[in-house]
């Protein structure tokens, strides 16, 4: 398809193309830091203290809510 396109078109193509997959990663980035944000309040509130452990902390939940969504995998020889 791109082969038949003139070099304006194939601009406007690869522009779209790329203006979708920047709002998908956006939207990707937004709810890692939603999920931070909030585990990281939480932490904060049930601890009530504010230091490094809380982003630790928060750090793990949102790795572990990410991975989540795709499943666990087992590593084995």
């Amino acid at each position: 398809m791109q082969d038949q396109m003139s070099g304006k078109q194939q601009f406007i193509y690869t522009a779209k193309q790329m203006g979708r997959r920047s709002w998908s990663s956006a939207k990707a980035f937004a709810v890692m830091g939603l999920i931070f944000s909030a585990a990281e309040c939480v932490v904060e509130k049930a601890r009530a203290k504010h230091d490094t452990t809380n982003t630790v902390v928060a750090g793990c939940v949102t790795g572990g809510a990410i991975s989540a969504k795709g499943g666990i995998f087992l590593v084995t020889d």
